[in-house]
């Protein structure tokens, strides 16, 4: 049994390899800086703005995206940019996607936020699971919508036959948890004596997970990014991925042949692109991000 207050992801030379090689041969990629944006992609979040801005005090006194427009941003298919088109997704460029979250972003930061978060956890489903899972998940009644949170502020995790037992775990900064179906909360890997041997990411239903209700922030109110806690739960070993592994860019070539699925790590650029969108000559800071009335 082991307790994790932080996660460090462990960095080999296999890892730099890799990454030293994919700088290199990014621009000959359909997700590399040679690649065009998709406009009628980007143009189906650009027609939102006006309405988001409109939005943003009920976003931000609700401190969520009410159900309704989250309808109408999935319809849209804007949660389902890293999602494979065998799977009913956009399966977009990197481009594409940064564009596109860059315009939600513009109308409200919290909305673009959401869409970030559960973009790339769609990405860590459809690059670092098998096959079967995939499928598994993706059949999930309204599809598969994920969330992720890599801070734990405590994981008590025991290895079991053919799998993992999270004893007791509180998460943070859970952004997109009240829209989601699935999490994928970072948890230590342990062996047999309780020695951690990696670092990993498990996927776990929501109705296994206890959402906190305790985000009440002024900024990024609209994320509903509330702390999860779950106790006593087995996770097999299947719905387990290694983040060392995402490091160096290994998958389960479930969607090996796409370059988006092949870019290592490349959900963080993504939120990185979302910052970029609210320089201020380019995004009036809205009260979902702010906190306050506007003007």
């Amino acid at each position: 049994m082991v307790e994790q207050h932080a996660v460090e992801f462990p960095h080999t030379q296999e890892a730099r390899s890799f990454h030293k090689m994919n700088i290199g041969n990014l621009a000959n990629t359909r997700c590399g800086s040679s690649a065009e944006a998709d406009e009628s992609v980007v143009a189906r979040a650009r027609n939102l703005v006006p309405e988001l801005r409109r939005r943003s005090e009920e976003i931000h006194a609700l401190g969520r995206i009410p159900r309704d427009l989250f309808d109408r941003l999935l319809a849209e298919g804007l949660f389902g940019l890293s999602t494979p088109q065998g799977y009913g997704g956009l399966q977009t460029s990197v481009k594409t996607k940064k564009a596109t979250i860059a315009e939600l972003g513009r109308g409200d930061l919290s909305v673009g936020w959401v869409a970030a978060v559960m973009n790339n956890a769609a990405w860590c489903l459809y690059a670092l699971f098998p096959k079967h899972i995939i499928d598994r998940l993706s059949a999930t009644h309204g599809g598969f919508r994920g969330c992720v949170t890599v801070s734990p502020v405590k994981a008590k995790v025991r290895k079991a036959p053919e799998g993992y037992v999270i004893e007791e775990g509180r998460w943070g900064f859970n952004s997109g948890v009240y829209h989601a179906n699935w999490d994928l909360l970072a948890i230590p890997l342990v062996d047999d004596a309780g020695n951690i041997s990696d670092h990993g990411l498990a996927l776990v239903p929501m109705d296994a997970i206890t959402i906190l209700d305790d985000w009440d922030t002024m900024g990024l109110r609209g994320t509903g990014s509330s702390g999860v806690i779950v106790k006593d739960l087995f996770v097999s070993g299947e719905l387990v991925t290694s983040t060392s592994a995402l490091l160096s860019g290994v998958t389960q070539a479930a969607s090996a042949t796409a370059p988006l699925y092949r870019t290592a790590t490349d959900p963080l650029l993504t939120i990185s692109q979302l910052f970029r969108s609210w320089a201020p000559h380019r995004l009036p800071l809205t009260p979902s991000f702010i906190g306050c009335p506007a003007a």
